[in-house]
């Protein structure tokens, strides 16, 4: 369950993907796998179905697996972006590719 002020954060992230796709501005996030809990997982479990991926601003601080991540994040992939992966160390990843939008 997403508490109330995840929300509020979740709307920031959100209305600055929404201004960067309008621009046509590539926006860089990093796909993170979390459980219901917002803890990080591998991301085997959410291509697995055990968890689900939120997407975080570029450069973030992501942490490591077992650990709550701790941030903004928006749980909708953003239509034009730059999508990196965090490593399985924690920390920031450059897997991944491009979505479209």
């Amino acid at each position: 369950m997403i508490k109330r002020s995840s929300t509020i954060i979740i709307g920031s992230v959100l209305a600055g993907l929404i201004v960067a796709c309008s621009t046509g501005e590539e926006v860089q996030v990093t796909e993170v796998c979390v459980d219901t809990e917002m803890t990080i997982l591998p991301e085997v479990q959410c291509e697995g179905g055990g968890g689900n991926f939120i997407y975080t601003p570029g450069g973030s601080r992501i942490g490591a697996h077992g650990s709550k991540y701790v941030g903004s994040y928006t749980s909708a992939k953003p239509a034009l972006a730059a999508i990196g992966r965090a490593p399985s160390s924690g920390g920031f990843g450059t897997h991944g590719g491009t979505a479209g939008g």
